[in-house]
């Protein structure tokens, strides 16, 4: 049995970060739920599934709990739901600190959240950066401020 692991390790690992409970890996690889958890237990040191609760992923995000469930409504995440909780792997926190990485709309650096220049953009450019890109957008002069 011990061939298993040696033979599909580094699928079950994959596999079990994703979300796959003992009895599915058990399943797809033709043992037992019991010897799969000990196969765990022996070669990765853990039978637990690296995962963060919702809540601690908004605080190791550093975002608030609605930006989240946008991107999960929107299906940009996918998260694992048992019961009424939802749980990101590793791999669905990185992808959601991509997503929600704000760059400054001049250059391309990252800013904070909140802004939308960087510091030296926004010496350079100033308020009328907004009125700027609007008149590139429409391709002229702009007789009146309009919201983008």
């Amino acid at each position: 049995m011990n061939s298993i692991w040696s033979r599909h390790g580094d699928e079950i690992k994959q596999l079990r970060d994703q979300g796959y409970t003992l009895q599915q890996l058990a399943d797809k690889f033709g043992c037992t739920k019991e010897r799969m958890r000990q196969l765990l237990k022996k070669y990765r040191g853990t039978t637990k599934v690296p995962m963060l609760s919702e809540h601690t992923a908004v605080k190791a995000l550093r975002c608030d709990g609605k930006a989240l469930r946008e991107l999960r409504a929107e299906g940009l995440l996918n998260p694992i739901r048992i019961n009424n909780f939802v749980y990101y792997t590793e791999e669905e926190i990185e992808k959601a600190r991509k997503l929600l990485e704000k760059y400054c709309k001049a250059c391309g650096k990252p800013v904070s959240r909140k802004k939308t220049l960087c510091s030296e953009c926004f010496k350079e450019h100033g308020r009328n950066f907004r009125r700027e890109l609007y008149k590139r957008k429409i391709g002229g002069e702009v007789r009146g401020y309009k919201r983008l």
